[in-house]
Order: C-alpha cells, then sequence, then structure tokens
C-alpha cells in the first residue's frame, strides 16, 4: 500500500505475524477484554529495530472486546493494532490516532467483527483487512479465511493512502462485509481501496451512507487486480 514521504521499506512484515513485536501482546486462546479510559502511547522514534512494533497485538483469539473510551496511539512507523487469526471480535468507543505511525487497524484473517461507534486514523491505511496463509512451523492459516464483518457509526481518517482497505495481502477469500453510516475525513490515495494481489476472492461488499468531506481524499473507490506470486503487480486497476 502506499506510503508517506519518510516511510521505511517492510516488505512482508505483514506476513510474519508469529513474530509480530508488540508493547501489549494478546495469545489467549479466549476471552481478551481491554476497555476503559485509559490511554495507550507506546513512543518510539522510527529507523530500525526495535522500533518497528505495534502498540497492540492480538493473536489466535476467540471473544475480544476493545473500546469503552479506550484511546491507542501509533509508535512511530508502524502499526497501531494489529491482530491476527481473531474471532468475536466486538471494537466499540475506540480511538486510534495513527497519524504518525502507519496502519490504524489491520484486521488479518479475522471473522464475526463488528466495530461501532469509533474513531480510526492511520498514516498508511486506516482500516485494513487482510488474508495471508503462512505455511512456516507448522501453523498454517490457510484454514481461516476472514468474513462476516460489520462497520457502523465510525469516522475513518488516512494521511497518505486509504480509509478502508482490503489488502494487498489477499492469500485466502474474504467474504461479507457491511459498512453503515461511515465518515471519511482525509485519504491521500482513496476512500475505499479493494485490491487483490494473490488470487483471493473478495466478495459480498456492501457500503450504505458512507460520507466523504474533505479536499484530502484523491478518489472515492480504488479497485485493483494484481499477480504478486508471478512477480506482477500491476495487472490492471480502474
Amino acid at each position: 500500500s502506499g506510503k508517506g514521504p519518510s516511510s521505511l521499506d517492510c516488505d512482508g512484515c505483514e506476513f510474519n505475524w508469529r513474530d509480530w513485536c508488540a508493547m501489549i501482546r494478546v495469545e489467549s486462546d479466549s476471552n481478551f477484554t481491554l476497555r476503559g479510559s485509559g490511554t495507550i502511547e507506546p513512543g518510539g522514534t522510527g529507523g530500525s529495530d526495535p522500533d518497528f512494533y505495534s502498540a497492540l497485538h492480538v493473536r489466535s483469539t476467540v471473544g475480544v472486546q476493545l473500546g469503552g473510551g479506550l484511546r491507542v496511539h501509533c509508535t512511530a512507523w508502524w502499526w497501531c493494532t494489529a491482530l491476527h487469526n481473531a474471532t468475536d471480535v466486538h471494537v466499540s468507543r475506540l480511538f486510534i490516532d495513527g497519524r504518525t505511525g502507519r496502519d490504524g487497524m489491520d484486521l488479518v484473517n479475522c471473522r464475526r467483527v463488528l466495530i461501532e461507534d469509533s474513531r480510526i486514523e492511520g498514516s498508511d491505511d486506516a482500516l485494513c483487512f487482510k488474508t495471508i496463509i503462512d505455511n512456516r512451523g507448522g501453523q498454517s492459516l490457510a484454514g481461516w479465511a476472514a468474513g462476516n464483518v460489520v462497520v457502523r457509526r465510525t469516522t475513518l481518517f488516512s494521511t497518505w493512502c486509504n480509509a478502508v482497505q482490503f489488502g494487498s495481502a489477499t492469500e485466502l477469500d474474504m467474504r461479507n462485509f457491511s459498512f453503515r453510516d461511515i465518515v471519511i475525513t482525509g485519504a491521500r490515495k482513496s476512500a475505499i481501496g479493494i485490491v487483490s494481489m494473490d488470487s483471493a476472492n473478495i466478495s459480498a461488499l456492501r457500503f450504505h451512507n458512507v460520507s466523504i468531506h474533505g479536499a484530502d481524499v484523491a478518489t472515492p473507490l480504488y479497485v485493483k487486480v494484481g499477480n504478486r506470486i508471478d512477480g506482477e503487480d500491476n495487472l490492471g486497476h480502474w
């Protein structure tokens, strides 16, 4: 995905979900809740390891609740929040301030997700959905496609890229996503980006009452089909 003028190269980082570094790292099998009026603000100045990390990372957990007035700030040049292979996720009244980081929230191989009444901002993508397989170490995610996601009454902002983004990691199908009563206040690349680079089918997407405001939105919709496996990332875009 697109990056700001000072961003750093991190090819392949989004596929290395097991070794993801975070200030708060959750590997609970079930029922993780982080709610309240507090603030998570890790710091970090960027540049090189170990400054690449997230404020929060949730991995392979069933039953995740985030929000209740919680504020999460990015570290420099990394994702604010990332969830890999999470099921039954409820995000409500969460503010993610990622204008000085990278992606605001990445949901990778996540299912049965409700995001509501929240504000999510990113320097790169604000709210991003991805799928990976990653067969290393005998912990493949091949059986964990993404789907059944609802986002409603939420404000999104991206400094340099997309407010809503599908991809570019797209190794498994993504299906049944609903967006309703969404306000997009900035997206230098596109308000809604749908990109399939790794053969995934992205289907059953519904958008209702999406408001796009401000001069810093380049285009309302960007769709691209590429072929990263064969080294060709620009088969077509509309």
